[in-house]
């Protein structure tokens, strides 16, 4: 169990927060602004479940933009031939460097 003094001094995040870090590393990446796609992973990696949380609000954004344009529906199809295709690039991958 964390000590109470260490956990007080630590900096907590938020989901709101989280959704504002992914939404500015979204923004970066449009831009293709490499310095402040740096800076923005950089906080999330110093942040205590700083990566966690950046990564379940990409997640978030993700299936809010699959479901708002092709569906729940589509969206599972979507993400199920994304699985295909990584399982079947893994083997290939896998392959080349036997």
């Amino acid at each position: 169990m964390p000590d109470e003094s260490t956990s007080a001094e630590l900096p907590t995040q938020s989901p709101v927060s989280d959704q504002a870090r992914a939404a500015t590393l979204l923004l970066a990446c449009l831009d293709n602004d490499e310095d402040a796609t740096i800076r923005i992973l950089d906080g999330a990696n110093r942040a205590p479940g700083g990566l966690q949380g950046l990564l379940a609000a990409l997640a978030a954004a993700v299936i809010e933009l699959l479901v708002g344009t092709v569906g729940e529906d589509g969206a599972r199809k979507t993400l199920n031939m994304t699985l295909l295709d990584a399982s079947l690039n893994g083997d290939l991958t896998h392959d080349q460097q036997a």
